[in-house]
């Protein structure tokens, strides 16, 4: 276990109380024979006592100052579970003993206080460092979050443009229908009136005119047949090429967001994968208390009740045992309860939707949904 800072500064004092009577013990002037030693001798003999150990206490005051600020500035800003593996992978910072031996050198304790302050100053500077990175890892997922909300917001438009050409075109191919009908009952008409002219056509020229004229309209007809085939294929071309589209753009997306999400779980939760991944991440990004504050920006009941859904989902997922099968199976059928993806993009989705609200919902699907192994 870790002492808290004021248990190291209380300790640090005891330390120093008890060296400064060591010393002050081995530089006392015993008292001359026959009286008491001089006033004026014993002030500067205190004097140059004070002036000797001042540089020592201090880099004691240092030690403890940079003590408190390592153990209090670090374990405000990080995950809980990354905390514990720091403090276990790092040995506790060397402390003085509470009785300096007697053959040890002022140089070389004041060497040793100074090293002590110098590994601390080092702690605390490595701690800012890793402060610093995983800032700029959410800077990256912020503008990678911007991005793939962007892409989103093309594919949707193209989506939508895609199924308005594709209705464009049934309507035209069910109109070219209607007129291929149209053009069959004609061409049944003009051969019940060819049948009808050649019966007549012995009765003269007129007759024989009449029947070129039926054959050239025939022949017309029968071209008109065609075309209106060839375009109504042409048009079925068209569709079947919009919905591969459809489907291609929908698989990129799908791409894009899984790889979003193994990227968003591997900066809150480095080195681990699965539940276990998914957790750290709703302990990392205190998920649950965030969820607490969005009461007043949400605006639609739908919304409040997808809410309401994903605060016991993430409880749930905050309290299993990531390791002990029951507990992964149950988890799963919970989120199989329902179409949770779906209802989570069509909140997001919403107009006037919180952009706290949205982003949110965005980090709550990243942690939910996707490999089962992602992270």
């Amino acid at each position: 276990m870790i002492d808290k800072p004021d248990n190291q500064t209380d300790r640090m004092e005891r330390m120093l109380r008890q060296w400064g009577a060591d010393e002050a013990e081995r530089n006392a002037t015993p008292p001359a024979m026959g009286g008491l030693a001089d006033p004026p001798a014993r002030r500067a003999s205190a004097m140059r006592s004070v002036l000797r150990w001042a540089p020592l206490a201090a880099a004691a005051i240092l030690l403890v100052a940079a003590g408190v600020v390592l153990h209090t500035a670090p374990f405000a800003e990080r995950p809980r579970a990354p905390v514990a593996a720091d403090r276990a992978a790092q040995p506790p910072p060397a402390m003085p003993t509470t009785a300096p031996s007697g053959s040890q050198t002022d140089d070389d304790r004041r060497r040793q206080f100074e090293k002590e302050a110098a590994d601390l100053r080092g702690q605390l500077a490595a701690a800012n460092a890793k402060v610093a990175e995983l800032t700029g890892i959410a800077a990256d997922a912020g503008k990678l979050r911007g991005q793939l909300d962007e892409l989103r917001t093309q594919h949707e438009a193209k989506v939508a443009q895609l199924v308005a050409a594709s209705e464009a075109e049934q309507r035209k191919a069910r109109d070219q229908a209607g007129q291929l009908e149209a053009a069959k009952l004609k061409i049944a008409e003009l051969g019940a009136a060819r049948r009808v002219l050649q019966a007549a056509a012995d009765e003269g020229g007129l007759a024989k005119q009449q029947v070129a004229d039926l054959r050239k309209r025939l022949t017309a007809a029968a071209n008109e047949l065609t075309r209106r085939r060839k375009a109504a294929e042409a048009v079925e071309a068209k569709l079947a090429e919009a919905r591969l589209e459809s489907q291609r753009m929908a698989v990129r997306h799908r791409e894009i967001v899984d790889a979003f999400q193994r990227t968003y779980l591997a900066s809150v939760a480095p080195g681990q994968t699965g539940l276990e991944a998914r957790k750290t991440a709703v302990r990392a990004r205190q998920m649950l208390d965030r969820l607490a504050k969005l009461s007043g920006d949400v605006r639609s009941e739908n919304t409040r009740q997808l809410l309401d859904r994903l605060d016991a989902v993430l409880t749930r997922l905050d309290l299993i045992d990531a390791d002990r099968a029951g507990d992964a199976q149950s988890f799963a059928r919970l989120l199989g309860q329902g179409d949770l993806e779906r209802q989570i993009e069509a909140a997001l989705a919403a107009p006037g939707q919180a952009k706290d609200v949205k982003n949110w919902l965005f980090e709550a699907k990243l942690i939910l949904t996707g490999g089962a192994n992602a992270g």
